[in-house]
């Protein structure tokens, strides 16, 4: 920051104030090309006291190029005693918060940035974004404002300014960037979210699985009796293999109607039937074989009397 005083500043000439405003080294010529240099006046110089050919008094001239700000006017007691010190003040102050706004704003670009090795998978490397958002969001609630003055010549000098220092740009960018890493973790934890219900399904259909196999033992257990043992007693042999077949045949009739039912029930409820069928298959082929062998191995003069045993076996009292 320079505040320069000249007893008549109109002395100087166009490349003067370009050299003061960029903080060039003295020359006699400009430092840019004249095209660069076109609107100079306008982007460069705030001149709303600034007309020394009308009044005396109205020259004083700010220069702002972002990482200079210059202050030019006239040798007098106003400037030195008024102007100075707004200048090491007022202004002062207004340079650290600018500085400090567009600090804040690459250091969080460079942390809202994933590393090329980063992945959403990782624990670590989310928690930085967090902590990165976090850090944002104290920025926008503590170190982000419009203006910082009251009054209308340091609220037109702080926007002026902002822009040099492209922060308006700058802000746009970082809370763009901080909106995607927000979308990419949602969408991430979302994801495992998914995966996690999924997996809970998948556990809750096994259980479907084991429960579905118990109700078609306890069917069994139920028919025949928790306590049957298979003797070598030919009769009761007989009438265990025509039991075992016969629950051989109603859990077959189970699937055969599980596997109807599933074809007009939604896909939650046909899931279920589905493995509640292939199960009933599954016990019906078992029991039938079980049954079958019995039958066979029973002597022949037993199997006249078959449907006795079968009432002795299924009904002993």
């Amino acid at each position: 920051m320079a505040f320069l005083t000249l007893d008549d500043p109109t002395t100087l000439g166009e490349a003067d104030w370009v050299r003061l405003c960029f903080a060039d080294p003295p020359d006699s010529g400009l430092p840019y090309a004249a095209s660069i240099l076109r609107d100079f006046d306008q982007n460069h110089c705030y001149d709303r006291f600034w007309e020394p050919a009308r009044a005396p008094g109205m020259c004083s001239r700010y220069l702002l190029a972002g990482y200079q700000f210059t202050f030019v006017g006239c040798n007098e007691g106003f400037t030195l005693n008024v102007l100075q010190g707004h200048f090491r003040h007022h202004y002062a102050d207004m340079a650290l918060v600018l500085q400090y706004q567009q600090a804040a704003l690459l250091r969080l670009m460079e942390r809202l940035t994933p590393p090329g090795n980063g992945r959403l998978s990782d624990p670590e490397f989310r928690q930085r974004l967090r902590d990165a958002q976090d850090e944002w969001l104290d920025f926008l609630g503590h170190g982000w404002f419009p203006t910082l003055s009251n009054q209308v010549q340091g609220q037109e000098l702080f926007e002026k300014w902002r822009d040099q220092l492209r922060l308006p740009a700058l802000y746009r960018e970082v809370s763009e960037k901080a909106r995607d890493m927000t979308a990419m973790l949602n969408a991430a934890e979302g994801h495992e979210a998914t995966q996690e219900a999924h997996r809970a399904t998948e556990a809750g259909l096994q259980l479907n699985k084991i429960a579905a196999i118990g109700l078609v033992a306890s069917l069994i257990t139920s028919v025949m009796g928790v306590n049957l043992i298979v003797p070598d007693n030919p009769p009761l042999m007989l009438a265990s293999g025509w039991s075992f077949f016969i629950v051989g045949l109603v859990t077959l009739g189970a699937w055969l109607t599980g596997r109807m039912i599933a074809g007009s029930k939604p896909t939650g409820s046909s899931r279920f039937l589905r493995t509640f069928a292939i199960n009933c298959l599954a016990i019906a082929a078992l029991t039938l074989l079980i049954g079958s062998v019995l039958i066979l191995k029973a002597p022949p003069e037993e199997k006249p009397d078959c449907l006795d045993a079968v009432r002795a076996a299924c009904c002993p009292s």
